[in-house]
């Protein structure tokens, strides 16, 4: 396949067993059951203090990828973005609590997203039905050089993915039919998800958090 944009380091996601963060990791039941989103924002963290000294004070445990230290960090994060009984289904509850994370870490951070189907009723950002906005979105952000939310509300045909879930992207890529693939850190372990083709059939849509620098 060819690759369109990826993060720099998809490596740094191996660790311990894993292939990123899982909600597994949680000691209490209900974040264990409920808390795919504050993993998925430890998992962009975790990165992205490793990537770059600006981010540094996002996850300062060490060593950084010790599973008791990650799991710290997922509960920290917790505290931000926390599941209502309904779990996070919203992308602006996703991108208000990254935020305010990181403001009390001292580093300043922005979320940009973008919606679809049912979530644009959900969620402020970008809407749209269009394939090429949804793709080149995905594409800007991982440009950006941090992994991505996803929030998936129902996964259509796509059979290796639990609906109403949040995973991180890591890459885009194609094939020689032009379907997008990308690689997806999902419970602490790698997928590789058809993107066109839950594009092409998700009944309720789902949305993109891509975390930037705030100007």
């Amino acid at each position: 396949m060819k690759t369109i944009a990826k993060i720099e380091r998809t490596d740094w996601f191996e660790f311990d067993g894993s292939f990123g963060c899982s909600q597994d990791w949680y000691g209490i039941k209900w974040r264990r059951l409920a808390g795919c989103g504050p993993t998925t924002a430890a998992n962009i963290f975790y990165y992205a203090s490793r990537l770059d000294p600006r981010y540094k004070q996002l996850y300062e445990y060490q060593p950084c990828d010790a599973r008791e230290n990650l799991a710290q960090l997922m509960n920290d994060v917790w505290e931000y973005i926390t599941p209502t009984q309904m779990g996070l289904f919203k992308t602006r509850q996703f991108a208000e609590g990254a935020e305010r994370y990181a403001r009390t870490r001292g580093v300043k951070l922005a979320c940009r997203l973008f919606n679809k189907g049912e979530a644009n009723s959900l969620a402020n950002g970008s809407n749209s039905e269009s394939k090429e906005d949804f793709f080149s979105f995905i594409a800007n952000g991982l440009r950006e050089g941090l992994p991505l939310g996803f929030l998936n509300l129902s996964n259509g045909k796509l059979d290796n993915l639990h609906t109403w879930h949040w995973v991180n992207l890591l890459t885009l890529e194609t094939d020689e039919a032009n379907n997008y693939f990308s690689l997806a850190s999902d419970e602490g372990a790698a997928k590789m998800l058809n993107m066109s083709l839950w594009f092409e059939t998700t009944s309720h849509g789902g949305g993109i958090a891509a975390i930037y620098p705030a100007k």
